[in-house]
């Protein structure tokens, strides 16, 4: 395993990221501290807040992750040909995906209503188009 002087910042950045994505799913944004962040990755949490200021500027890059990963997907999809029907439904389902992604690791209770939903939307898709 890599030490902490042979990584670069992007390294560490994105181990922090990962493993708070991990307890994010796990136990909800209320019950997640940084400290558990830290403690997963072995290091102390001033090391977190070396990268990160604040909980809040955590999250935050957390979600822009999230939305970075649905971003080259739905521009190629956009930038299609075809009938608009079909493209609008290939744009929103990976959308739909992603918001019940975020959704079940954001709900104390998993994102079960939000998951429905957006079954219960991606089967209307289907049914208009």
């Amino acid at each position: 395993m890599p030490t902490d002087a042979d990584q670069t910042s992007e390294d560490v950045r994105s181990r922090i990221l990962d493993a708070a994505e991990a307890l994010l799913r796990r136990h909800g944004p209320d019950k997640l501290a940084v400290t558990d962040v830290a403690r997963a990755l072995s290091m102390s949490h001033a090391n977190v807040y070396r990268y990160f200021g604040s909980k809040t500027d955590l999250f935050q890059q957390l979600v822009r992750r999230w939305l970075g990963r649905l971003e080259a997907p739905l521009a190629a999809i956009a930038a299609e040909d075809g009938p608009a029907a079909d493209r609008l439904t290939r744009w929103a389902l990976p959308g739909l995906l992603c918001i019940g992604d975020a959704a079940h690791a954001m709900s104390p209770v998993g994102g079960v209503g939000v998951n429905l939903a957006v079954q219960d939307a991606v089967a209307a898709a289907h049914l208009l188009f």
